[in-house]
């Protein structure tokens, strides 16, 4: 009947048979004359020893929980007889508890692959090859992103092109010369480069050039000197020279904003969360392990901008879900969240750094951002519900 709500009771012969893995409520659908069970969710990634400390949070949601959803690693996965080996986190004896359970292959899959060069071997490219051309299961954040992909998929785009500082995939002595030209100040960054290390940047300083790197300043008399330096010829390959921006500050320090962006049921874009991030002192940039500090967005706006500050959080967040728009339509397959790192210049123009197909959750165990974590992990099983067919779970 049209609107009304039925409850579907499963045997225990009937469960076994669905390699249902224990009892607990989830959704069903009707459709065609088919009932479909579900949704399940899988979470792909190595299977190192940090897996289970990672993990753990996203499997114990405490507002989502009308599914089956666990951790697998790509070779726990057998596409042939439509099965996967699950490490479950689930409740035994009054406590949480890993167990290992043969379940159906998932509807969905968010590829959460830790690293690289996993991603790029052979056997997990084909595994997605095959995932992508059955079409049943869909996958969500296909790869890792880099700078050189990002920045070609959004330099021509009408809307965001504006955000994105000038840059230059080879870190040569031509390509440095280029920029300081243009602008006072550079970074040079490595290419696939994370946690701010590696990163290089050159001042001009009266007559002569200053190098900040994480470790130490040095001042040099002539470009020349500088660049026979730190442009290796083996190193260039793998460094982006960029424009630097003249960042907004609080207590001289430069401040930019991680950015949290995902997917709803409704399957459009929304912020989950927005970390302010103060540079170290004598840091290069604003990473935490750098001795970068964070504030919630609100407090470090109100603190420099006071009654303009929401005016100015609008402008970050518009500036956001027009940049998940524009990367997802160019990478053109489903992605369901993106870690940003969004600066605000001194002149109040936006800009984008970064983005992150697979963010860290570390941010959001700061003082006053657990809420937004919460939100953020949410909009994670509202997107699954959303590709698997499945709408907002019904009250147990």
């Amino acid at each position: 009947m049209k609107g009304k709500k039925e409850r579907v009771i499963l045997p225990p012969e009937q469960s076994d048979d669905l390699l249902l893995p224990f009892p607990k409520q989830v959704q069903a659908t009707f459709r065609n004359n088919t009932i479909k069970i579900g949704p399940v969710i899988g979470l792909m990634t190595e299977i190192h020893p940090n897996y289970k400390t990672i993990f753990h949070e996203i499997l114990q949601s405490e507002d989502y929980t009308n599914h089956y959803c666990f951790v697998f690693s790509p070779f726990d996965i057998d596409l042939d007889s439509g099965t996967v080996v699950g490490r479950f986190l689930d409740w035994d004896e009054g406590e949480r508890r890993w167990h290992k359970h043969t379940v159906p292959i998932p509807d969905v899959i968010y590829n959460r692959i830790t690293y690289r060069s996993a991603e790029r071997s052979s056997e997990v490219k084909s595994l997605f090859k095959r995932i992508h051309e059955d079409g049943e299961v869909k996958l969500f954040n296909p790869h890792f992103f880099s700078k050189q992909t990002i920045h070609k998929l959004l330099q021509y785009h009408p809307v965001v092109k504006e955000y994105l500082p000038e840059t230059r995939f080879s870190a040569t002595k031509r390509t440095i010369k280029q920029l300081l030209q243009k602008h006072d100040e550079i970074f040079i960054k490595p290419k696939d480069g994370t946690e701010g290390l590696g990163i290089y940047k050159i001042t001009k300083a009266g007559m002569g050039y200053t190098c900040h790197t994480e470790r130490q300043i040095i001042h040099y008399d002539s470009l020349s000197l500088l660049l026979n330096n730190i442009t290796a010829t083996e190193k260039a390959r793998r460094y982006v020279v960029q424009q630097g921006i003249h960042l907004i500050q609080y207590n001289g320090r430069n401040i930019d904003f991680r950015v949290n962006m995902n997917k709803n049921i409704q399957n459009n874009w929304v912020v989950s969360g927005i970390a302010a991030k103060a540079a170290g002192a004598e840091s290069v940039t604003t990473h935490v392990r750098l001795g970068g500090r964070v504030y919630t967005c609100n407090d470090i706006l109100t603190r420099i901008f006071e009654d303009e500050a929401q005016k100015v959080r609008n402008k970050i967040e518009f500036a956001a879900i027009d940049l998940a728009i524009a990367i997802e339509e160019g990478i053109g397959k489903p992605v369901g969240e993106l870690g940003l790192d969004i600066g605000i210049a001194k002149d109040g123009r936006v800009w984008m750094f970064e983005a992150n197909s697979k963010p860290g959750r570390s941010i959001f165990k700061f003082p006053g951002l657990e809420e937004e974590g919460v939100h953020s992990l949410n909009l994670l099983y509202e997107y699954a519900y959303y590709l698997a067919g499945f709408g907002e779970q019904e009250p147990s």
